[in-house]
């Protein structure tokens, strides 16, 4: 749901006629979270909750797991060769001098080899290893940012239905004040009945706004416990937060992800270049053969070989400058997205800085009107009294006053969440 929209759909239908919410729960018997809520706790208890972040203890053992298979290629390599052949022809000496040989031939040798430039490659394919879980990590941390956004969404909707509740009390409150001098008036044959009945109906309408207040508090009090994984007891009290304005400078870790895309290329592009040099490596090669190193010898031998060898791909050069270079259209790419962000990410935070700045201005003119509306209703108290006034005329008073306190607590709960949005968006929570 997008920024102030459940405030505003909240606000739409606590109306003066209409007041409309989600139940508190009964629960009993089962484990429950401390009766003081905060967002902070909220928000870690959703992230640790959450089935996402299982992933990262995976992704971190697996990024183990490869680095470290990866750094085995320093290692010498042993082979185990056997080969049984049958040639057409075999070595012989003119004039058919020297021994016949025979031929099938067999051997079985195993050789060690010692990489002395692969060390480069190696080191190359750790860091991309090491990258690729880093990338993976990252992608989790983007994908988690999100529970922050919802969460705060639903702790501060319940702030809402608090606020309305409370002032629904006073409004209660002020409207039974009214009634008891009705009563007393209808006692003494000085008021018709029916101006009691009036308040009586109002206040049982307010009843009924005060139910649904609690029935949506439940239900925005069970999609948070669904989101931190533990039960929370219907009469807990949730702590309004201390949201402080930060600064623009964007520390989200959609960043991070951007930079370490980027740093993966350029791992790439520097593992074809080592890629494309000539191998050296050591080997030592041992076995037995028929013939052995002398062909001439028809006996089943031992022997060994060792030495320095160089192997040297040059098909690499084919490929590797269009590969190179489809890397760096991927980094532009990103870079693309990246400044896509920014601008995106800057557009919202103007327009948060808007919504508080107007949010501000409302509630200090709320509180002027509540001390307006709250005088009226003093005096038409007085007046009802006196019998000046009707039932009428003292529940307008009262219920234009409950409507000032109603928008005053809408657009306090309002600027938090343009402030948790603000910051939010930056990435400065």
């Amino acid at each position: 749901m997008k920024p102030i929209q459940i405030i505003q759909k909240v606000s739409k239908r606590y109306s003066l006629l209409q007041y409309k919410v989600f139940i508190i729960a009964t629960i009993s018997s089962m484990s429950l979270v401390a009766q003081d809520l905060t967002l902070d706790s909220c928000i870690s208890l959703a992230e640790k909750n959450y089935p996402l972040i299982k992933k990262y203890d995976l992704v971190k053992q697996s990024t183990e797991f490869t680095v470290d298979n990866v750094g085995k290629g320093k290692l010498p390599r042993f082979n185990v060769v056997g080969q049984a052949t049958y040639q057409s022809e075999v070595t012989s000496l003119p004039g058919g001098a020297g021994p016949v040989i025979s031929k099938d031939q067999y051997k079985l040798y195993g050789e060690i080899i010692q990489p002395l430039t692969d060390l480069a490659t190696v080191e190359k394919q750790k860091q991309l290893a090491e990258n690729k879980g880093e990338l993976e990590q990252q992608g989790l941390e983007v994908d988690l940012y999100s529970i922050k956004e919802r969460v705060s969404d639903i702790y501060l909707a319940i702030l809402l239905l608090q606020s309305q509740q409370k002032v629904l009390i006073l409004t209660k409150e002020s409207l039974t004040s009214g009634l008891m001098t009705l009563e007393a008036g209808v006692k003494f044959g000085s008021v018709l009945g029916s101006q009691a009945s009036l308040l009586k109906a109002e206040l049982l309408s307010l009843d009924q706004k005060v139910i649904e207040l609690q029935s949506a508090r439940s239900g925005y009090i069970q999609m948070l416990q669904r989101f931190i994984g533990q039960e929370i007891e219907p009469d807990a009290k949730f702590i309004e937060p201390e949201i402080n304005h930060s600064g623009r400078q964007i520390n989200r870790p959609e960043l991070a992800l951007f930079t370490t895309q980027t740093q993966s290329f350029q791992l790439q592009q520097e593992l074809i270049n080592v890629g494309n040099l000539p191998k050296f490596s050591l080997f030592l090669q041992s076995g037995v053969g028929r013939p052995a190193l002398n062909f001439l010898s028809n006996d089943l031998e031992f022997y060994y070989i060792g030495g320095l060898r160089l192997h040297w791909n040059v098909a690499g050069f084919y490929t590797s400058k269009k590969e190179k270079e489809n890397l760096v259209l991927r980094q532009d790419i990103v870079a693309a997205q990246r400044e896509t962000f920014l601008f995106n990410t800057n557009l919202q935070l103007d327009n948060w800085e808007v919504h508080i700045q107007k949010s501000e201005q409302l509630i200090e003119k709320d509180t002027e009107i509540i001390d307006l509306r709250a005088q009226v209703r003093k005096t038409a108290q007085e007046q009802l009294e006196h019998g000046v006034i009707t039932a009428t005329e003292f529940k307008d008073a009262v219920i234009n006053e409950d409507k000032a306190r109603q928008n005053l607590a809408i657009h306090q709960i309002e600027l938090l969440q343009v402030k948790q949005r603000f910051n939010l968006s930056t990435g400065n929570f």
